[in-house]
């Protein structure tokens, strides 16, 4: 996974050149569009969610840039962040198709991610093989770190990851860092301490049955949170783009999550608690 700290990295900005299969029975209506890279010029499939879609908003974007970052830094399977930017030209292509309304309402930078093909939806509840358990115990601890409740086996919820039964692969983040939508009274003043209610969502993760009985290498997880330092942080926001920017949460998302890393290892072992 490419490191946002990398001096070469960017967040590449995509000009759609033609739509693709539509994904209608997820809530933002997500769907595919053929790209180019306007720096690069090499074109891929990106899947875009539309900034006027149900769940989305600039703040959600920043939420699901903020989270593929997060995920990238800790070397997690989590499908590549791209701005994908819609003009008047392209929209009118879409003329006639369900996603054209919400587009035309969409003009300019939208949430995108790098199509990935080969994987089939993650069943949840399936025994792991042994080469997954890692990196299912780590895509767990990082869904914690960053109250992302979405990946979760209940109905009507999808548990936004895949797998190809050699991988798993993660994606959709724009509800992640539940605690901001909290009341200043109600949040987590220790958050690396879990609270009885977070335990409630905790335990309809996807994963967490699958996963029962089995232990985190907890410094090989504390030297990846080790990663999410100022340098991150302060890369993270100029990366985001100007629109996106919303500094009070940003600060929210930033303290919050510097607070478990900063007392990691008491993190680890209460993640440990729950899977015992």
């Amino acid at each position: 996974m490419p490191s946002i700290k990398d001096i070469n990295y960017r967040l590449p900005t995509i000009e759609p050149l033609q739509k693709g299969q539509s994904f209608l029975n997820s809530a933002n209506k997500p769907f595919v569009i053929t790209g180019v890279d306007t720096m690069t010029g090499l074109k891929d499939d990106y899947v875009v969610k539309l900034m006027k879609a149900e769940r989305m908003s600039e703040a959600a974007a920043m939420r699901e840039v903020i989270a593929a970052f997060i995920a990238m830094e800790l070397d997690l399977p989590v499908t590549l962040p791209a701005l994908i930017n819609m003009p008047p030209d392209f929209i009118n292509i879409l003329k006639g198709e369900s996603e054209y309304l919400v587009a035309s309402q969409s003009l300019g930078y939208n949430f995108g991610t790098r199509y990935v093909t080969g994987y089939q939806v993650f069943a949840v509840n399936q025994a792991l093989p042994n080469t997954l358990i890692d990196s299912a115990l780590e895509i767990f601890a990082f869904d914690v770190l960053i109250q992302n409740a979405d990946r979760s086996h209940e109905a009507p919820k999808k548990p936004n990851l895949n797998t190809n039964g050699k991988q798993l692969l993660i994606f959709d983040h724009e509800v992640a860092f539940g605690f901001i939508f909290e009341l200043p009274f109600s949040k987590n003043k220790q958050p690396w301490v879990i609270r009885d209610i977070d335990k409630l969502w905790i335990e309809k993760h996807c994963l967490f049955r699958s996963l029962r009985g089995n232990l985190f290498d907890e410094q090989n997880l504390l030297h990846k949170f080790a990663r999410l330092d100022n340098a991150f942080w302060n890369r993270c926001w100029v990366l985001l783009p100007d629109s996106w920017r919303e500094k009070e949460q940003f600060e929210s998302i930033k303290g919050f999550v510097n607070q478990i890393v900063s007392n990691g290892s008491i993190f680890i072992k209460n993640l440990q608690l729950l899977l015992a």
